[in-house]
């Protein structure tokens, strides 16, 4: 499981965004490789967005450093499982 400040983040944020009456705002939250590459980090995504109500599309995760990774097939399989919920990803320089 992602490291518990991480999970509460993501939490927090999709809580908060899902109070906003503007449902065309979306919530950006910053994710590291490591998080990506951690085989529950998917299931924590999906118990946010299940708690708050948010709907995926909404959520914009922001990878904040390289891509680049020992472990490329479970990191393929979380951004193409995270892509599948209709959550945004973008690479944050």
């Amino acid at each position: 499981m992602p490291t518990g400040i991480c999970a509460w983040v993501l939490q927090r944020a999709c809580i908060d965004a899902a109070q906003w009456d503007d449902e065309s705002f979306g919530i950006s939250v910053n994710v590291s490789v490591l998080q990506l590459v951690n085989e529950d980090f998917v299931a924590c995504v999906d118990r946010a967005l299940a708690s708050s109500g948010l709907a995926p599309q909404r959520l914009h995760l922001e990878v904040t450093e390289s891509i680049f990774t020992d472990d490329m097939a479970v990191l393929t399989a979380n951004i193409s499982a995270l892509k599948a919920r209709r959550v945004k990803m973008a690479i944050d320089d």
